[in-house]
């Protein structure tokens, strides 16, 4: 489930692989989309400082993000980490600027958000990390709202955090 900053919308992520988008006044259901082909793992909405229109991203146990834009709900993007394992990617989440968005799946994956002149988004891999922290592989991350530091979890329970 996610909730976007602008107020305007709820969305929901099933196992089906299907988004329902829901207006979070008139609590109507807006669309349904089928965003992927296996289960959707997590959903990410911009924050309010992002400095461009609202957007979702939905990362899938089919190892696709997949960028969608709230005017008309339009699929801008779809990206396929080939270096995930069977889960498919677990979680994603913008920094508090909306300029980064991480992914987790066996790798932690930096993407740097760019807009094009078009006002479309466009994610860019910036850097991909090693789960060191945990013997079990990664589970989870979440940005620091100073710093953009990213703090990860295991799924043996171990933190790590990585800073710039």
């Amino acid at each position: 489930l996610a909730y976007t900053a602008c107020g305007w919308w709820m969305i929901c992520g099933f196992e089906s692989g299907q988004l329902q988008v829901w207006n979070a006044f008139s609590l109507t259901l807006e669309k349904t989309l089928n965003a992927h082909t296996e289960s959707i793992n997590s959903l990410a909405a911009t924050p309010r400082a992002a400095q461009y229109e609202t957007r979702l991203v939905s990362a899938g146990a089919d190892q696709i993000l997949r960028v969608w834009h709230s005017n008309g709900w339009l699929l801008e993007q779809h990206l396929h980490d080939t270096r995930c394992d069977r889960a498919g990617i677990k979680r994603c989440t913008f920094s508090c600027t909306g300029n980064w968005l991480v992914s987790v799946a066996a790798e932690l994956s930096v993407w740097r958000v760019c807009i094009t002149r078009k006002h479309r988004m466009v994610l860019h891999l910036h850097q991909r990390l090693a789960a060191i922290c945990g013997a079990e592989g990664l589970r989870t991350a979440a940005f620091c709202s100073n710093n953009d530091a990213i703090a990860v979890g295991s799924r043996d329970g171990v933190l790590g955090l990585w800073t710039k």
